[in-house]
């Protein structure tokens, strides 16, 4: 078949069928299952990377010999390019063009498939580096994705190669750019739940300090899903390494885009106490009618308790002045504890001073809408196993990019198909260069086509009376 006419897939699985064919052992051990699964593994593998790089080429060669490339281009001599792909290490050869009325140089390939200019990772393996880095430490995001790829590989220079190391790993996710998740239909519900708390994470280079990371959980209840284990609603976190204004803002954001406000009557924001979770409450009444209590959360609340006294009875007896809203009794037993134990009088009162500040958002706890607050546990399974667990400092940008990825993945976006999305939108574009469709238009047909198209050409124009009159 003529190199102009060929499509470039055509014997992809025709190559291999018979490659497998000559080469996979017939004579398979009793119980060699595994070893005839890893042989047929290391052919596919050799037919894959093989048809990526047939692939390549054959386009480069269509191009090449079109009339399209002739009239408008010159050819400067082929140029090899390695690309690191899922399938393993590709090396291939295609030719670099110029523009016969001047004009920057480029490479066909290249440009119509959009592969990274100078780049050796492909997209789909930058993809699986961002979503991996949404799901543990980047630290080790290059081994679990090199180890996909390096399974692949039979030699041992080809699974050094496969490596990505944590630098490269950063670089790759500091470069990267996903396209925003999808718009979602609004939520017609009544009551919203907000729980807001917030995180310090160590960061390196001109800010080596502890650097805030602000957080919320965003939901419209609590459901059961067997036994004991319940889940929240409707769950989406959002958080913001900069001020409590810009969370806000986050915030208010996708209340307004996410849920019906006509419909919403109540939120009920739930935290630790801090002040701008307090102030957060005022600007989340988005109409007259709309009610917003505010919950200091049971947490916080048993865990001052505890700091008062040891003591199980004496805690059990603050409880219950707690719950029964009976302030004086509460107050009456924290003077004598403080009286009784001057060494610890300055914590007793700190945290009686505590609870006494949010007397009234802890009796919100009756509230029978209130779920309870689980921001605690958020904080621990999304930030805290990224940021804390092992001592390491970041960056604010690296922070920001981490943070970013990481609340992605827990509000269940896919992040190999938004990064591929944006990746794709923002290729480079090859208006100035002919299609592939574009090249074969003024192709000549083969010689039988055309003696066919002679023939009833003739025929349709009274060329043989006797057809023409049948």
């Amino acid at each position: 078949m003529d190199m102009i006419t060929q499509n470039p897939y055509e014997r992809i699985f025709e190559d291999m069928k018979k490659h497998i064919k000559e080469n996979l052992k017939s004579n398979v051990t009793p119980g060699g299952y595994v070893e005839m699964h890893e042989e047929l593994d290391k052919h596919l593998e050799h037919v894959a990377t093989g048809a990526l790089q047939d692939t390549f080429e054959t386009l480069d060669e269509n191009f090449k010999h079109s009339q399209a490339r002739r009239k408008h281009y010159y050819t400067k001599g082929k140029r090899p390019r390695t690309l690191m792909t899922i399938q393993g290490e590709v090396r291939f050869e295609r030719e670099y063009y110029v523009p016969k009325r001047g004009g920057e140089g480029f490479f066909y390939v290249d440009r119509i498939l959009g592969l990274p200019e100078r780049d050796y990772y492909d997209p789909l393996v930058k993809a699986d580096i961002l979503r991996t880095s949404g799901k543990m430490s980047y630290g080790q995001v290059g081994q679990v994705v090199a180890d996909k790829i390096g399974r692949r590989c039979k030699r041992r220079e080809e699974v050094e190669r496969a490596t990505i190391s944590r630098q490269t790993t950063r670089n790759i996710i500091l470069q990267a750019n996903s396209a925003p998740p999808p718009d979602k239909e609004a939520l017609p519900v009544e009551t919203l739940h907000i729980q807001l708390d917030e995180k310090h994470v160590h960061t390196q280079g001109e800010e080596k300090s502890s650097h805030e990371v602000k957080a919320a959980v965003v939901h419209t209840g609590v459901e059961s899903i067997t036994g004991e284990r319940n889940r929240l609603k409707d769950r989406h976190v959002l958080a913001e390494t900069g001020s409590a204004y810009r969370l806000r803002k986050k915030l208010l954001d996708h209340i307004t885009t996410h849920y019906d406000l006509e419909r919403l009557s109540h939120i009920i924001v739930s935290g630790d106490g801090a002040a701008w979770i307090k102030s957060t409450t005022v600007d989340l009444r988005f109409h007259k009618d709309m009610q917003v209590t505010y919950v200091l959360d049971r947490f916080h609340t048993d865990q001052a308790v505890n700091h008062i006294t040891p003591l199980t009875t004496i805690r059990e007896h603050l409880r219950t002045c707690i719950r029964k809203d009976q302030k004086r009794y509460f107050r009456d037993t924290v003077r004598a504890l403080a009286d009784h134990d001057p060494k610890r009088a300055e914590t007793i009162l700190a945290k009686a001073a505590y609870l006494e500040r949010h007397w009234h958002a802890i009796q919100n706890q009756k509230d029978p809408r209130f779920t309870g607050c689980s921001i605690e546990g958020h904080i621990s399974s999304i930030f805290a196993y990224l940021f804390t667990d092992r001592p390491k400092g970041y960056s604010i940008r690296m922070m920001e990019k981490i943070l970013s990825l990481r609340l992605l993945e827990v509000n269940g976006e896919d992040i190999r198909e938004l990064y591929l999305r944006r990746y794709i939108e923002n290729m480079p574009p090859t208006d100035d260069i002919p299609s592939i469709n574009e090249m074969t238009k003024d192709r000549p047909s083969p010689p039988s086509e055309h003696w066919l198209r002679e023939l009833f050409k003739h025929i349709n124009h009274g060329g043989n009376p006797i057809l023409n009159t049948v």
